[in-house]
C-alpha cells in the first residue's frame, strides 16, 4: 500500500507482513507449555517456526527496511515482543528492539530489562551477576504475563 506522508510530497511504500504464527505469544505444540498450561517462551524460541519468523525479520533488516513490530499491548513490560522476540533478538542476535511507549518516549530493549528487575524486585547480588539477575527478571515477568490455556 502506498501513503502519501502529511506536509510532504513523498510516497513511501508501507508494507504490513502477518507473522502471528512465527512471533506471536501463542503456539499450537504442546512441547511449547508447561504443566500448568502456560506457554514457555524458551521453548518457543527453539522452535523451528520462530526461527523461521526471526529470519524473515533479520533478512528484512539486511535489505533495508525499517520494521515495526505491533501488538495490542500498552506496556512492553508485559508483552510478547519483548518478553519473546525482544530477549531473542538481543541475547541471541545482537539486536535491541525500541520499544515506543503509550507517551511516545521510547525505550530500549536494555532500558526495559533494567525496568523488568526493579518491577521483579531482582537485582545483583554477590551470588548473581547483573546477566543472571536480568535472564530472573525476565523468568518471573514471562511467569506473570506469559499466555496461559484456557481451562
Amino acid at each position: 500500500m502506498d501513503t502519501a506522508v502529511p506536509g510532504g510530497n513523498r510516497l513511501y511504500s508501507i508494507g504490513y507482513v502477518y507473522l502471528g504464527p512465527e512471533l506471536g505469544p501463542r503456539s499450537k505444540d504442546p512441547a511449547h507449555y508447561d504443566e500448568r498450561k502456560q506457554v514457555q517462551f524458551d521453548r518457543l524460541m527453539q522452535a523451528d517456526l520462530f526461527k523461521s519468523g526471526i529470519s524473515r525479520l533479520n533478512d528484512g533488516m539486511s535489505k533495508g527496511y525499517t520494521i515495526a513490530l505491533s501488538c495490542a499491548e500498552k506496556d512492553p513490560a508485559i508483552c510478547h515482543r519483548s518478553l519473546l522476540v525482544g530477549w531473542s533478538l538481543k541475547h541471541q542476535y545482537g539486536i535491541e528492539l525500541q520499544h515506543i511507549l503509550h507517551d511516545g518516549q521510547v525505550e530500549t530493549q536494555t532500558c526495559l530489562e533494567h525496568r523488568l528487575m526493579e518491577t521483579t524486585e531482582t537485582y545483583p547480588d554477590m551470588l548473581m551477576d547483573e546477566s543472571e539477575a536480568i535472564r530472573a527478571a525476565y523468568t518471573k515477568q514471562c511467569l506473570a504475563c506469559a499466555y496461559r490455556i484456557p481451562d
